[in-house]
């Protein structure tokens, strides 16, 4: 199995159309690499037998539930979350059936499943994930809010700042995570209940223009950009400016326009599900499958190179050459994962061979068919053997045939 997911790893990186050109005899297509670890057919076989199972079959991802708690384990164990958090979604391509499908336009990845990630705002390490099953989970309660409610249970008391998009953020959130000791930063829909109703309307002019109110910890922000960005935040001051930001006019000149604290500090720090999109997409792992699962399997599997390339990354005081690319990572973990593991070669069974050096009547190893004396006679028949002649290897049906066959007999004897 760690030969065969080296294999997947391997892929990834170099794509081809149809996995069966890699075993191919083309040598522009084949992978000689591939050919010596195992034949096709056993990566077809292991392919088509991969299974995932669980118990507890009313659980919806039963199928996956016990690696997908294991890999969420692993990554909450492995790293210490980072002061700056983002949480977005991302999307598990997917095309087939399954009740929690979805169609977002505007991801990169259109159509498949949804996922919920925590990321580091700075590295993009992947600290937790949940699965969208659908609204069905959510009833009666505001779907963001839930999500990052338990996305953020280990960030309890740790006064951690949090980022995300105006699908989440909200006047309740934002009491809620600051109750918990959690602050937070992020965009905000400006008809949200409980946002100031005297900003719901108004519209700076000038570009790099702002107004603010605030209430305690909460600040609530609408500023200038090409067009008006609304921001809800409990970690900024509303006195203090973050570094102006650079932005070309029509005619190509360069303005640098001031911007407020919570606007800088979401344009830092609202990357995280990003740089992790990012590292995911270079190089997919797994092909196309009819089972949902498996694709689910591919990403968590993706999520734990990613994790331990960026764990890598930050551990180890030398790497193995100075430029250490994600390119490098995955190809040393395929090769070491299919270690010295080859397919043992099927015996093959000892027979004998003997020549045949003259002409002799005998049962022949071949399948039986038809006499090709009696085919040529007068009349014709057809007479099924397993006998014939063993040098010329042709059916006979009898001794006579034989002889007739090779004119040691005239037809009128």
């Amino acid at each position: 199995m760690q030969a065969y997911i080296g294999i997947l790893i391997m892929m990834g990186i170099n794509k081809i159309p149809d996995y069966k050109l890699y075993w191919s005899h083309n040598k522009f297509l084949r992978n000689a690499g591939f050919q010596e670890v195992m034949p096709l057919k056993r990566y077809e076989k292991i392919t088509q037998y991969l299974h995932c199972s669980a118990e507890d079959m009313e659980d919806t991802l039963y199928k996956i539930r016990p690696i997908l708690d294991i890999v969420s384990k692993n990554m909450s164990e492995s790293y210490n979350p980072r002061k700056q958090q983002t949480i977005d979604e991302g999307m598990i391509a997917y095309k087939g059936r399954h009740k929690a499908k979805q169609y977002i336009p505007s991801k990169p990845t259109k159509w498949g499943l949804k996922v919920w990630l925590r990321c580091d705002s700075l590295s993009g390490f992947c600290h937790q994930l949940d699965l969208y099953l659908g609204r069905d989970q959510y009833k009666g309660v505001p779907v963001g809010q839930t999500v990052v409610f338990k996305l953020t249970e280990e960030l309890k008391g740790k006064n951690h700042h949090v980022f995300f998009d105006s699908f989440f953020t909200s006047v309740e959130l934002a009491k809620g995570l600051l109750a918990r000791k959690i602050f937070c930063c992020g965009t905000i829909v400006r008809n949200r209940k409980g946002f100031p109703s005297d900003l719901k309307s108004v519209t700076p002019k000038f570009q790099g223009d702002y107004v603010t109110r605030q209430d305690g910890q909460l600040t609530a922000t609408v500023w200038m950009d090409n067009r008006p960005v609304s921001v809800l935040s409990t970690m900024t001051s509303p006195l203090e400016m973050a570094t102006n930001v650079s932005r070309r006019l029509k005619d190509g000149t360069a303005v640098s326009v001031p911007r407020p604290q919570s606007i800088g500090y979401y344009q830092s720090y609202f990357r995280g599900v990003d740089l992790f999109d990012q590292l995911r997409s270079k190089y997919p792992v797994g092909r196309a499958s009819k089972k949902w699962w498996k694709y689910v399997l591919h990403f968590l599997i993706n999520t734990a190179i990613i994790n331990a390339y960026i764990l890598m990354k930050e551990s180890r005081p030398q790497l193995p050459k100075k430029k250490y690319r994600q390119l490098d990572f995955r190809i040393s973990l395929a090769q070491n994962l299919i270690g010295s593991f080859r397919t043992p070669l099927r015996a093959a069974g000892r027979r004998t061979l003997n020549t045949p050096t003259c002409h002799s009547f005998s049962k022949l190893v071949k399948k039986r068919s038809y006499c090709k004396q009696c085919s040529k006679s007068t009349p014709r028949k057809r007479k099924d053997t397993a006998y014939g002649c063993s040098l010329c290897d042709t059916h006979l049906c009898g001794k006579q045939c034989f002889s007739l066959f090779h004119g040691f007999l005239s037809i009128e004897e």
